[in-house]
């Protein structure tokens, strides 16, 4: 009784270990294995659209169950995607992770599905081998995502981020370290530094803190800095453009903004009283490194503000 109690039965003749995944155990109950993009989250790699289990059947199988209930139809209310296809696994209740790989990009647009590569190369879960293997399986109009591939990307909204800002022209640079600050997501035309952030690390005060104080750095030293979130980066692209497009307009054609010493909320009176001072003969750009002048062009209140900021008590 102790041992058949750690069982969960799937369908007839189907019984699985009790602590399987909810979805592999779904899969099995509809009477197929779990695959395509379902099979990939499950992997713990990322997958932008999370919509739907999809699940691979083979083309004899009949009487598909609901993933609910083995005692119920599979409706098409039940946001099930059948892949019917034949598939030599065996009693295997998921498919191989390079072939869930190579369905999903059909599945997918090429941005997810390029963030879903980079994603597994991140982690190190396939190789250049697989890589080859992966699209040698696929039609040849696919071919030319493999080029487009950086396993260096430590998110998927880092890989959707770098191909939306690729796509309106921009040089990008993927994980680039700055002295004194360390390394950031991406490194737009040499200056403008975009950080990708997600709830699940930059979600607590402190994170905010430790960020805000990485942006006064990068400001410090002629950088500009773009935080969208990772929720903006996938539901809201052209407004991510926007941003970038705003953002690479050369600085001399933009109007400067009026600091006050109320925008300085962490400084004291003596340091308020010098950033005034300061905003006033910025004109001259005397505050700014030769380096970060060629970044900033004569606008230097960002540099100063920074600069008064990390020093203030």
């Amino acid at each position: 009784m102790g041992v058949l109690s750690t069982f969960r039965r799937a369908r007839r003749d189907v019984y699985m270990a009790g602590g399987v995944n909810d979805e592999v155990l779904a899969a099995q109950r509809i009477g197929g294995r779990l695959d395509c993009v379902s099979s990939v989250e499950a992997a713990g790699i990322f997958v932008l659209d999370r919509s739907g289990l999809h699940v691979q059947v083979e083309p004899t199988r009949s009487r598909l169950r609901s993933p609910n209930s083995r005692r119920q139809r599979l409706s098409t209310a039940a946001r099930v995607v059948v892949h019917w296809r034949p598939g030599a696994h065996g009693a295997a209740h998921s498919i191989p992770l390079t072939e869930a790989l190579a369905v999903a990009i059909r599945c997918q647009s090429p941005r997810a599905s390029i963030a879903m590569l980079d994603n597994a190369l991140h982690q190190r879960r396939i190789d250049s081998s697989d890589v080859r293997a992966i699209f040698a399986a696929l039609p040849a109009k696919y071919a030319v995502l493999q080029a487009l591939l950086d396993g260096r990307a430590e998110a998927g909204s880092e890989s959707i981020a770098r191909l939306l800002l690729r796509g309106i022209g921009c040089s990008v640079e993927v994980q680039v370290r700055i002295d004194g600050v360390g390394r950031v997501d991406l490194l737009v035309d040499g200056w403008i530094v975009v950080e990708c952030d997600s709830r699940a690390h930059h979600g607590g005060w402190e994170a905010q803190q430790r960020d805000r104080r990485r942006d006064l750095l990068l400001a410090e030293r002629g950088y500009a800095v773009l935080r969208p979130t990772a929720h903006l980066i996938f539901t809201d692209p052209p407004g991510s453009r926007v941003g970038a497009r705003r953002e690479r307009q050369p600085r001399r054609s933009r109007p400067i903004r009026s600091y006050t010493s109320e925008s300085v909320f962490s400084a004291t009176d003596a340091a308020r009283s010098a950033f005034v001072a300061n905003t006033r003969s910025s004109s001259a750009g005397s505050a700014i490194s030769s380096s970060a002048r060629s970044r900033t062009g004569s606008n230097s209140l960002t540099t100063t503000s920074a600069r008064l900021f990390l020093k203030s008590p």
